[in-house]
């Protein structure tokens, strides 16, 4: 879809690879909430954009264990919250209180939060954008 408007599928492909990279937010945490919210959307994980670099993202056990991720003892208390911000945007982002704000500076800092919303943003629009193509 993103290769029908000029000059925007390769900037938009280097971003997705960007996020990687950051060190605001560890790889793993991305690609668990990159999973979460293709699966809210009723998308395939992999396949439009890729993934994190091999060996960093989410091991077998955790992507097994993701619908059951607020209570699988697969995450850590750090994944979790990220996850749980990934669903939260993806499923009512006008819920997310000034208090969720302030927790999650507290446990990612402020570069951690803007790593996360702009990831889930990427991946929310990279999992609408499939949807698009199959439509």
């Amino acid at each position: 879809m993103l290769e029908l408007l000029a000059g925007v599928g390769a900037p938009f492909a280097d971003l997705h690879a960007r996020l990687w990279e950051t060190g605001a937010i560890p790889p793993r945490t991305l690609d668990l909430c990159r999973r979460r919210i293709a699966t809210l959307l009723g998308r395939a994980v992999d396949g439009a954009l890729p993934g994190p670099p091999p060996g960093v993202g989410a091991t077998p056990g955790q992507i097994a264990a993701l619908p059951a991720w607020p209570t699988a003892p697969a995450f850590s208390d750090d994944e979790r919250a990220g996850l749980a911000f990934a669903e939260q945007y993806v499923l009512d982002p006008h819920g997310f209180s000034d208090a969720d704000l302030a927790g999650m500076e507290a446990r990612f800092g402020a570069p951690g939060v803007a790593a996360l919303a702009l990831a889930a943003a990427v991946f929310e629009a990279t999992a609408r954008f499939a949807a698009a193509e199959v439509a």
